[in-house]
């Protein structure tokens, strides 16, 4: 890992450790757009969901202004970042962030201070560049120039200590969710999350919220309402990780993946279909061991 990589993450974690979770007016958090209920909606369709793209993997800033997808581009690499951004109550046309546009970039993921994204890059044809996890960090109103993190795919952290992500180490030719934890200027030796937060099955796409209290992901195991489902696990205060829970019939009936949580743990969303879809996150709390649900009432 280069030295400035290093300089990047020390200084994150000094910045976790003293950022605030701001939650704005609920009806200003995401764009002005009709919340969504218990029932599943395309998410702000025409501008971000669109009908002759695909769109993909995504993440919303920490103050409900930007939000961030994957698309299938017309020109260039096969899929890039996107952004919109609300200003006035209105969404601004999408548009390619300014570092992705060239290599294959996908699965965004935003630390809770927003001030850093991790996403997975790939070569596309001619433009050769190590493949894995990239981390970019924000300056004011733009990006700076990404840094290659992590092998692994779909990497999602809360602190800038332990990292989360997809690997196959334990299931050849399938997925699993592991992580690897940060301290002293290195990563640790991966390691697999115990328990029936992985299955046999394919178990992908894991993405921690931003309090690190539970872990949003989709699987392929038996028992599902489609072939691939989402679920949820909460995380103890020894670590160790809650029963895997089905998200239920109603937000599982269609090929559901790539889930992404809300900042303030409101809303979920995920892609089906070849687009962005959000839903209320009320089944997470219904779902929560009721001594979670207590502490979080008070």
């Amino acid at each position: 890992m280069t030295r400035p990589l290093l300089i990047l993450i020390g200084s994150a974690v000094a910045m976790f450790a003293c950022v605030g979770l701001a939650v704005e007016d609920e009806t200003t958090l995401f764009f002005g757009l009709r919340l969504p209920g218990s029932k599943p909606e395309i998410f702000a369709p025409g501008v971000v969901s669109s009908s002759d793209q695909v769109e993909m993997g995504c993440a919303a800033s920490p103050d409900g202004k930007e939000f961030y997808f994957c698309r299938s581009a017309p020109s260039g690499p096969d899929i890039a970042i996107w952004v919109v951004r609300e200003k006035d109550g209105k969404l601004s046309a999408p548009r390619v962030v300014s570092f992705s546009g060239v290599y294959r970039d996908f699965n965004p993921f935003l630390t809770p201070d927003g001030k850093h994204m991790i996403f997975y890059r790939d070569s596309f044809k001619e433009a050769k560049t190590q493949r894995g996890s990239w981390i970019v960090d924000r300056d004011g109103d733009s990006w700076g120039e990404p840094r290659y993190l992590l092998d692994e795919y779909c990497v999602s952290t809360h602190d800038f200590h332990t990292f989360y992500f997809n690997s196959e180490h334990h299931k050849a030719g399938n997925r699993d969710l592991e992580m690897r934890t940060y301290d002293k200027g290195a990563f640790s030796e991966p390691r697999y999350l115990k328990g029936s937060l992985n299955s046999e099955a394919f178990d992908a796409h894991g993405v921690i919220s931003a309090d690190g209290s539970l872990m949003l992901f989709d699987s392929m195991r038996p028992g599902g309402y489609d072939k691939v489902d989402m679920y949820v696990s909460f995380r103890g205060g020894d670590g160790s990780w809650s029963d895997a829970h089905n998200l239920g019939e109603s937000i599982n009936k269609g090929h559901r993946q790539m889930p992404s949580l809300s900042h303030d743990g409101k809303y979920i969303f995920f892609s089906s279909e070849g687009d962005i879809w959000w839903v209320s996150a009320d089944i997470i709390n219904q779902l929560k061991p009721p001594s979670d649900r207590s502490r979080g009432e008070k």
